[in-house]
């Protein structure tokens, strides 16, 4: 794939310092920013305008690679705190959807306040996909907010119980069609 795809770059300043290892930036490709150690980029310059880089794109750093930053950045991602949020949000939500809620001294209190909890992240985290885009691709973002809005109608329908008996059909198919638009998008 390097040998298909080379990425070509270009030495945008040149730094002559006294100190051996200091590290400049190369300006590159819109999504690609090299470090190159200080004392090479004079040679640099001597040798030509354009270089080659002969690297697959996995050994890059950027918002269209992965490299050193694999964890954070997988699959255009371009927010680092998706992936931590989005586990934390959901080991929430499965532990508030095996929790009997039902039971205790007061129920009604502690269920209310769990409900409203639940409710409280899975829309916080609904209004930080639609805010942020965590994904660098719009059709990324939109099965992340259809999957989010499902889990939000998720939790309303399970807070609202068999108070809302003709409104909870329709949160279950609006749910059930959110559900589905990640498969769409795919």
């Amino acid at each position: 794939v390097s040998l298909a795809h080379p990425v070509r770059v270009t030495t945008a300043a040149a730094y002559e310092l006294k100190a051996r290892d200091l590290v400049a930036g190369v300006a590159c490709i819109p999504w690609l920013d090299c470090a190159v150690p200080a004392g090479a980029l004079r040679r640099i310059e001597e040798l030509g305008g354009d270089t080659a880089v002969q690297v697959h794109p996995g050994q890059l750093a950027g918002e269209l690679t992965s490299g050193r930053f694999a964890a954070c950045f997988d699959w255009g991602t371009r927010w680092p705190w998706r992936w931590p949020v989005e586990v934390a949000l959901k080991a929430a939500l499965g532990f508030w959807a095996a929790a009997p809620l039902r039971g205790g001294p007061a129920p009604g209190l502690l269920s209310g306040l769990a409900h409203l909890l639940m409710l409280t992240f899975a829309g916080a985290f609904t209004y930080g996909v639609v805010t942020v885009g965590p994904y660098e691709h719009r059709y990324d973002d939109a099965a992340l907010c259809a999957a989010s809005l499902a889990s939000v109608l998720i939790v309303l329908l399970r807070a609202l119980g068999s108070g809302a008996q003709g409104l909870a059909f329709a949160m279950a198919l609006g749910a059930g069609v959110l559900t589905l638009v990640p498969c769409a998008l795919a």
